[in-house]
């Protein structure tokens, strides 16, 4: 899963609404998401189907 391509646009949205009385939720959001991420990848390499990032550094 290509996380920047999941998060750019979210990104891009909190920039869009920063300062507004939706920012809170948005981050609250982006983090619920980013979490969901963590634990697919995590879930992924527990099975095997993808190598731990920092083993590539």
């Amino acid at each position: 899963m290509d996380e920047e391509q999941i998060l750019k646009p979210i990104e891009l949205f909190l920039e869009l609404i920063k300062g507004t009385e939706y920012e809170e939720q948005a981050l609250q959001m982006k983090r619920e998401i980013e979490d969901a991420i963590d634990d697919y990848n995590l879930d992924q390499r527990a099975a095997g189907e993808r190598e731990d990032y920092f083993s590539q550094l």
